[in-house]
């Protein structure tokens, strides 16, 4: 069986997003999947022209709700 990962990842302004903004994303990703793997991938389709389905978009919203919850001291103990 052959896998395929996927990715979305953002979001920002485009107008902060330099000229060739893609080049360092693909490169950091080819050599992830290449440590990962050991292999080169095949192929690579990205780019800053992704969007998030109305779904998508849900979760990450209250995914950040969580993510971003300021730990309190019980907590931190609780981890340890």
């Amino acid at each position: 069986m052959k896998k395929i990962w996927t990715c979305k990842i953002g979001e920002i302004d485009d107008s902060k997003l330099p000229s060739g903004a893609d080049f360092p994303m693909r490169e950091a990703i080819k050599k992830a999947y290449y440590e990962l793997t050991g292999e080169t991938p095949e192929f690579l389709f990205s780019g800053w022209g992704g969007e998030l389905n109305d779904i998508e978009r849900c979760v990450a919203a209250a995914d950040m709700e969580i993510a971003y919850q300021p730990i309190t001291q019980d907590q931190n103990k609780e981890e340890k």
